[in-house]
């Protein structure tokens, strides 16, 4: 069949991330069209996330999107920072990534950054990045720490990268899609 994948902005490489599925064909349940590429949680074709069909007809009940309508303070929060464009094709027709907890999208240079892999040191050391990475983490900090990642940050710079490094979290990489620095997510299961 080799159906072709659209383009998502916020999320450019869906099938090496493991959210969409490959191998078989499956009926979408959205439009019903054969499909060869689909969303691993639902049988979804990426076609009906990219235009917004499958958002409109399941809505924030289903595994689609990265940050649903249910937390509307995500929108609120961005509203005047973002544009609206980019927070309605984020909402509504990005397709999530698989996490532990709740998927939260960075936010750089006034727009959501592109995610890139759930990531490992090693991971980090072949890409050539885990010194940009450690810098970003000692003076930043992970996008969305809280209040105890913070504390520990300020107080110690050098164990707090490491924590997240090496400890027992998963590690989401972003990017930013207009200075291209790299950002860091975690959380724990």
């Amino acid at each position: 069949m080799g159906q072709q994948m659209p383009y998502f902005k916020y999320h450019p490489d869906p099938i090496r991330t493991g959210v969409f599925q490959t191998g078989q064909t499956v009926a979408c349940s959205c439009c019903g069209k054969e499909t060869d590429i689909w969303l691993k949680s639902e049988h979804i074709c990426p076609d009906c996330i990219h235009s917004g069909k499958a958002y409109d007809k399941f809505g924030a009940d289903s595994n689609l999107n990265s940050v649903y309508d249910y937390n509307t303070d995500y929108r609120e929060q961005y509203t005047g920072m973002i544009d609206e464009a980019n927070i309605e094709e984020l909402l509504h027709r990005t397709p999530g990534y698989l996490c532990n907890q709740y998927p939260v999208w960075p936010v750089h240079c006034n727009d959501f950054c592109a995610y890139i892999m759930t990531v490992h040191e090693g991971n980090l050391i072949q890409m050539g990045i885990l010194e940009e990475i450690k810098t970003y983490l000692r003076k930043e900090g992970a996008f969305d720490e809280g209040d105890y990642g913070t504390e520990m940050r300020l107080k110690n710079p050098e164990a707090y990268a490491e924590s997240i490094l090496i400890g027992g979290c998963d590690r989401y990489l972003f990017r930013c899609l207009h200075c291209r620095k790299y950002l860091l997510r975690y959380d724990y299961d």
